[in-house]
């Protein structure tokens, strides 16, 4: 068996991180929950919060249009996004649909 090349090896993890790069941004697409601009369309904003202080906010999508792409997921947007209060990078969001009350499986904290 002959030992694989200096060039070939370096193809080889091209290769490997390309894929990987290809792997997370499918994975990225695949988001399940509605994208901003479906939102947009329906004039439904976004409700994050912060999962260590329990800091909520309902983001209007015309802000968040101008900040990100239109085809990024709504549980995506909080990759993006910080608390106001504390600092803590651990947010959540969802589309906030009006009269539907505290999103199920969230606990809200007292302001």
């Amino acid at each position: 068996m002959q030992a694989m090349s200096s060039w070939h090896g370096q193809m080889f993890v091209i290769n490997s991180f390309f894929v990987l790069f290809c792997v997370i941004y499918a994975l990225m697409l695949n988001e399940t929950s509605p994208r901003l601009s479906e939102l947009a369309g329906q004039d439904v904003p976004v409700a994050a919060w912060c999962l260590d202080c329990g800091h909520h906010r309902v983001l209007a999508v015309g802000d968040l249009l101008r900040r990100m792409d239109s085809c990024t997921a709504a549980a995506a947007v909080a990759r993006r996004l910080s608390c106001d209060r504390c600092g803590s990078r651990a947010i959540e969001t969802r589309p906030h649909y009006a009269g539907l009350g505290v999103v199920a499986g969230h606990r809200w904290h007292e302001d």
